[in-house]
């Protein structure tokens, strides 16, 4: 929560990393939505972000936004689709663009483990993305 509080009140100086899930996300949330969580990090927009093949939108640089904790990985080697990371224009548009993150690109990321892959595949939507 600190690292995040940071990263609003200076987002142009971000460099911390910042998982949207958390060690209390077991006390209130199914196995699977743990696991979605853990896959995605919060990080300020860059120009690389900004610039995204597919993206539709404007995103300022240093805007908040959400994205693939694989990708990041290979940011620098290969262009990130407009899936891998996501800008919600308000809170109540987090939720949404989680369960679109789970189903457009996370069974399809191309940097996700084998095992990862089998784990998300198994997922039942209607189910599992019950809060996030």
């Amino acid at each position: 929560a600190k690292a995040l509080a940071e990263m609003i009140a200076n987002p142009l100086s971000c460099s911390k990393r910042v998982l949207l899930g958390t060690d209390e996300d077991k006390d209130w949330l199914s196995e699977n939505d743990c696991y979605l969580r853990r896959n995605i990090e919060v990080f300020c927009a860059t120009s690389n972000s900004t610039r995204a093949k597919g993206r539709h939108s404007r995103v300022s640089i240093g805007r908040i936004g959400f994205r693939c904790v694989h990708c990041t990985k290979s940011m620098h080697d290969v262009p990130l689709s407009q899936s891998a990371f996501f800008f919600p224009k308000t809170v109540d548009k987090i939720y949404h663009c989680v369960r679109e993150f789970h189903q457009e690109h996370l069974r399809h990321c191309p940097f996700i483990s084998e095992e990862g892959k089998v784990r998300v595949k198994s997922f039942i939507v209607s189910t599992t993305m019950c809060v996030v």
